[in-house]
């Protein structure tokens, strides 16, 4: 026999599930603008301009510093829909069934701080998003 929620908990489980799904709707209204992949042609063209002989140190290094923004932004980009996917799967765990109500209090915190990291994220891609536009 499984456990039983309260009223409460199954409202509280049923909005981390609820702000998965707002999330990945978020995340695919600004897909295409990354689709086109600015990011990309910016890293490749700064690695293109990185490899002539005739740069001088500063350019050098302010030119490393705007490779390594625009990277961490590709690579956040690139990294989302897997922590999304991770999120959604965690909402598997969530079961008094498979682990008991005080595991399951603990899988919530967890999936609600990852909840709102993907949200801080998504904000941030989207105004990336929106710049690009």
């Amino acid at each position: 026999m499984g456990f039983m929620l309260s009223d409460k908990e199954q409202v509280q489980l049923q909005e981390l599930l609820d702000k998965i799904v707002e999330i990945k709707s978020r995340f695919e209204k600004i897909r295409e603008v990354f689709k086109s992949s600015p990011y990309q042609s910016a890293v490749n063209a700064i690695r293109e301009k990185l490899n002539q002989q005739n740069l001088t140190p500063e350019e050098q290094k302010a030119l490393r510093a705007n490779l390594k923004e625009q990277q961490a932004i590709l690579d956040s980009w690139n990294k989302f829909p897997t922590r999304l996917a991770h999120a959604a799967d965690m909402k598997e765990l969530l079961s008094p069934d498979v682990y008991g109500l005080d595991e399951d209090r603990c899988n919530w915190l967890m999936l609600g701080e990852e909840i709102d990291e993907l949200e801080k994220e998504l904000r941030r891609l989207e105004f990336l998003a929106q710049s690009n536009k």
